[in-house]
């Protein structure tokens, strides 16, 4: 549900979201796994693997525009 063009917050988006955010930033799986009170490691890697293979598709996203950009200089 949107209200005033804004998608609806709820408390287990913003889990979501903290938890994606600590991993990209470097915290070891089983950190965020004690933080968030879950029962093990693999599950904080099935909920969150989204967000880090969305964050790997951008990463080669990034990588084929640095390419595109090098191949420019040696034509």
């Amino acid at each position: 549900m949107t209200e005033f063009g804004r998608p609806e917050i709820t408390l287990h988006k913003l889990r979501y979201t903290c938890a994606s955010l600590l991993i990209d930033k470097g915290w070891d799986v089983k950190k965020v796994q004690y933080w968030l009170g879950d029962s093990d490691a693999a599950t904080v890697m099935n909920i969150y693997a989204q967000y880090m293979r969305h964050k790997s598709n951008v990463a080669e996203n990034d990588l084929t525009e640095m390419t595109n950009c090098v191949a420019d200089l040696f034509e």
